[in-house]
């Protein structure tokens, strides 16, 4: 992720959306506040699986959000 490398389409990683608060905290560390945030997530087991990474890169650093299950993360 800090080398900018793609994840392989085994992880599965998409866009979360509806994170609006976890943006904005993002942003205000940011040095240039114009940066586009966006939230992903990724399957640790695949597809199917449940085991979870939320992050989101930026090109200062990714910020990591959680590592857990969904019922863990999005109760």
């Amino acid at each position: 992720m800090i080398e900018d490398n793609k994840i392989p389409n085994y992880f599965h990683p998409h866009a979360l959306e509806n994170l609006i608060n976890i943006k904005q905290q993002i942003k205000k560390q940011l040095s240039d506040k114009r940066t586009t945030v966006i939230i992903l997530e990724l399957h640790f087991d695949g597809h199917s699986g449940d085991h979870l990474l939320v992050y989101a890169p930026t090109q200062e650093t990714v910020f990591l959000i959680g590592i857990g299950t969904h019922i863990e993360l999005f109760k």
